[in-house]
């Protein structure tokens, strides 16, 4: 848990990640205006929760910290929209 709400959620993006062989749909939505509603907490599934800075996302999409195909669609879309959603 990040110890975050978003204020707002807007729908990003939905793609198919395997397109022709397998129907599997996923939709992602972007939060924006977090507010803090507790101190983070580690999961299993994530070592460390940061916030980054979106400008820095094509350094880490360069360097293969992000590498995952849902990762990428989303984070691409999000730096591609002109200013509508990437502001935050």
């Amino acid at each position: 848990m990040t110890g975050y709400q978003a204020g707002r959620v807007t729908h990003l993006i939905t793609f198919q990640p395997v397109a022709g062989a397998v129907d599997s749909e996923h939709s992602v939505f972007v939060g924006q205006d977090p507010v803090q509603v507790c101190e983070p907490t580690v999961t299993s599934e994530v070592g460390q929760a940061d916030w980054t800075p979106l400008e820095s996302v094509p350094g880490l999409i360069a360097t293969g910290e992000v590498w995952n195909a849902g990762s990428l669609v989303a984070l691409l879309r999000l730096l591609t929209m002109d200013g509508q959603a990437a502001s935050h």
